[in-house]
């Protein structure tokens, strides 16, 4: 006889995506601090007033409690507190677009289950900065460089002519000072988003959904 067995645990979390799963359930792929990139089912949350319903939103940064049953490959959601939903970031679409594009970038980059912080961090300091009305001309870019880093892809030293300067700015300077002044550094910036594209199309194979819908503008 299989025995199941429950384990309970909390995390801190972003809400990268949503489904609907059954009939009053969500889905969503939330990455969290110590555990990664993680399956969570929130019961009762499509219904209207389902009390997990805030928490399952995209954007959503919220400290769960979770459980999971062994072998099982999907956490549950029991409860937990929001943190920050980022209205202000919400009030804009052009930063909703982006802020859900650096969500897939994530999701879509790392595999399930494998902790780290530094993402985690990453993500969640991009959602702050983008709340607070920073520069986004060179987010994305400066985004996917920093998480290329992150996963061991990183490159040391400039490419495709772009200023040295301009490139530590890219990996280092906090999101909320990466403004883009001139147009040497608009021509950098571009050169930039260029590098991140094409390392995103080498992983995947094919363009992200918000890559194809940005061609269409």
């Amino acid at each position: 006889m299989c025995r199941i067995v429950l384990m309970y645990f909390s995390d801190t979390g972003i809400v990268l995506l949503r489904q609907h799963t059954r009939e009053s359930d969500r889905m969503a792929a939330v990455f969290t601090r110590a555990h990664g990139r993680i399956n969570v089912r929130f019961p009762g949350a499509a219904k209207p007033q389902g009390r997990l319903k805030a928490m399952s939103e995209p954007l959503a940064l919220c400290d769960y409690r979770l459980y999971q049953r062994s072998h099982s490959a999907v956490a549950s959601a029991a409860g937990g507190k929001i943190e920050n939903v980022f209205p202000s970031l919400r009030a804009d679409l052009d930063r909703t677009l982006l802020a859900l594009s650096l969500c897939e970038i994530l999701f879509r980059l790392t595999p399930l289950s494998q902790p780290s912080e530094g993402k985690f961090e990453l993500l969640r300091g991009a959602l702050l900065a983008l709340d607070g009305g920073c520069p986004v001309e060179a987010m994305r870019a400066a985004f996917i460089l920093r998480l290329m880093r992150l996963a061991g892809y990183g490159l040391d030293s400039p490419v495709l002519g772009i200023e040295p300067q301009f490139w530590l700015r890219l990996h280092e300077q906090p999101f909320a000072g990466l403004s883009v002044k001139g147009d040497g550094e608009r021509d950098d910036a571009a050169r930039a988003a260029h590098v991140a594209d094409r390392f995103v199309l080498s992983q995947l194979g094919r363009p992200l959904n918000h890559m194809t819908e940005f061609a269409k503008i």
